[in-house]
């Protein structure tokens, strides 16, 4: 079933199958950014100047929170020009409306790279997630794992917008 192997990419490793966004060819070197302790909470709101870095972990919150939710708003703002993005989000928004529901602790943030071609690899560690795709349609339960993610941003004022993402493994 196709919608299943989307929402196995899409909720397990979020995007994991749907198409990359933008174009371009995203190679260049990796310099470190940072990494994050286990534990800590990603904020939702920007602060006045906001670094790729902390819009990244705020970005990968909000993907958390539209599956758990079913709101995908905010996510949507965030993620303007970004097609896959923009995927995920109609996929959610279907999910919800026929009553089904979606369970996960989302991404974990191991390390956040960015490369001399303006892009960024995210590497996760994705929580178990459970879902159905309709209200009484059959449980799915997808195992956590690790993936690695390539982004590109925009600068969106004071903030960012993602423009592009592909998944580069799980």
């Amino acid at each position: 079933m196709n919608l299943r192997r989307t929402l196995t990419g899409a909720l397990a490793a979020p995007l994991l199958l749907l198409p990359a966004c933008g174009g371009g060819d995203p190679s260049g070197a990796d310099r470190p950014i940072a990494s994050a302790p286990p534990t800590s909470p990603s904020p939702t709101k920007p602060p006045k100047q906001e670094s790729p870095e902390h819009f990244i972990r705020r970005w990968a919150a909000e993907d958390t929170r539209i599956q758990k939710t079913g709101d995908t708003s905010r996510f949507r703002e965030m993620s303007k020009g970004c097609r896959g993005c923009l995927k995920l989000a109609n996929l959610v928004d279907r999910i919800y409306s026929a009553g089904g529901f979606i369970t996960t602790e989302g991404w974990r943030i191991t390390r956040i790279s960015a490369s001399d071609s303006g892009s960024y690899d995210l590497f996760v560690n994705a929580a178990a997630t459970t879902f159905a795709e309709k209200e009484g349609g059959q449980v799915h339960h997808l195992p956590s794992g690790p993936a690695h993610f390539q982004l590109r941003l925009k600068r969106n004022g004071s903030t960012w917008n993602v423009t592009y993402l592909v998944q580069i493994a799980a």
